[in-house]
């Protein structure tokens, strides 16, 4: 399992990444609403609701590459996480770690948010369950 592509966009934070998974991609995108809250998910170009199953495995397989993520990257990631202001002339594993904060971001704002059973443990506090 890889997570890939990983993409921040200028229209105020839109995210979108590529996971795959056994030879299938599935292509994330996280929008940033225009007045607040709540954000839009698209998996594949399909919006997603709350608890659905493509969120609960979603969010399964980010579990599960992120538990598969070298502890040294983990750390570098939840430090970042927890300044909330990376820098954007990093070095290269400071740029990696960059990205997959944006990966957790998501990861964090679909638990919360679409989720059917949120789990108070969030990555920044430890990264995915």
């Amino acid at each position: 399992m890889r997570i890939f592509a990983i993409e921040v966009f200028r229209d105020g934070g839109s995210i979108e990444f590529t996971l795959e998974k056994n030879g299938t991609e599935r292509h994330v995108w996280l929008e940033t609403p225009i007045y607040g809250e709540p954000r839009t998910l698209l998996i594949n170009s399909s919006l997603m609701a709350s608890g659905c199953a493509e969120v609960a495995e979603l969010l399964a397989d980010m579990d599960h590459w992120w538990s598969e993520l070298p502890e040294k990257m983990r750390a570098l990631v939840d430090e970042i996480m927890d300044e909330h202001n990376p820098s954007a002339d990093a070095q290269a594993p400071l740029a990696e770690a960059i990205d997959l904060t944006r990966v957790v971001h998501v990861h964090n704002y679909v638990l919360a948010n679409y989720s059917a059973t949120p789990d108070p443990q969030t990555p920044g506090d430890t990264a995915p369950a």
